[in-house]
């Protein structure tokens, strides 16, 4: 999500493509490329097929639905996971939207602005993960279902999908629940999409927080005391990071009883703010995690 892409060399790549790519169909050697999918493709779980939707058709997803119509079922859709494509991590994306469709929900997976087949609706970093600029991806969307007769559709998401979802649904009162997988934030900190990366130099290293239990049992091994001894264990790094996480966590949980304005806590002020615009919509909402995630 820091990447900045390197559009002009992009540019002249695909002009060298295109005059080589036309050369050779004159000499035969080369047929025309193939766009991403549009025909339909029938399976034993339901039926898929390609579709491009929103602003000039820049979006593109894979719908997959069941093989008969069930108008009381909603339609799940399916947010990138990282700068991972449509597919997901190990085909993830592909193997939910099958096993939905065996149980008759279908799914729409689709890329974000600039990841996948989806063109770079908003010009700049192309894999904006965490920025407010990809709200509009998940409007025009749900649109497209709409139009379809899918409405209030269901929303998945894991990581920076999960981020995406949740403040899409703050501000896109269409949808009709949501599913959040392991997301590792609430509220992005970092750079804002757009701004210049610095030229030198890199990101200070940051001590991981880790799970409380983690610190516990290193305590009784002898790794733990023989690194510790040769001074490779940052040790004031991880008291600074415990000690923020157990305030912020005392914080919040005061935060939450604080009339409202009081910020004694303002990211979780943020947070809970969020969480109770879509509490007050009566939102669905399935917030999971892995029992190894942090």
């Amino acid at each position: 999500h820091l990447v900045e892409a390197p559009e002009a060399s992009f540019a002249r790549g695909v002009q060298w493509l295109a005059l080589h790519a036309a050369n050779g169909a004159r000499a035969g050697s080369l047929q025309q490329p193939a766009l991403p999918l549009t025909d339909e493709l029938h399976l034993s779980q339901g039926v898929e097929s390609g579709c491009r939707f929103g602003p000039a058709e820049a979006y593109f997803g894979v719908l997959c639905r069941p093989h008969e119509a069930q108008p009381d079922r909603p339609c799940v859709l399916i947010l990138n996971t990282g700068g991972n494509p449509r597919s997901g991590h190990h085909r993830l994306g592909v193997a939910l939207a099958r096993a939905l469709a065996a149980a008759g929900v279908a799914s729409l997976r689709m890329d974000a602005t600039g990841i996948g087949d989806t063109l770079p609706v908003v010009r700049g970093r192309s894999l904006s993960l965490y920025s407010e600029a990809s709200l509009v991806d998940v409007g025009h969307a749900l649109s497209w279902l709409e139009r379809r007769g899918w409405a209030r559709a269901m929303v998945f998401g894991i990581c920076s999908g999960a981020y995406l979802g949740l403040h899409a649904a703050v501000h896109e009162p269409r949808m009709g629940g949501l599913v959040m997988v392991n997301p590792q934030s609430f509220l992005w900190e970092g750079p804002a999409f757009g701004t210049e990366m610095p030229t030198e130099g890199g990101a200070p290293a940051k001590v991981e927080i880790q799970q409380l239990g983690h610190y516990w049992r290193v305590l009784f091994s002898g790794n733990f005391w023989r690194r510790l001894w040769r001074a490779e264990v940052a040790v004031a790094g991880v008291l600074r990071q415990v000690t923020k996480a157990l305030w912020f966590r005392c914080a919040a949980a005061l935060q939450a009883r604080l009339p409202a304005g009081w910020a004694l806590a303002p990211r979780a002020a943020k947070v809970q703010a969020m969480f109770g615009t879509l509490a007050k919509r009566r939102l669905p909402l399935l917030l999971v995690y892995a029992d190894t995630d942090p």
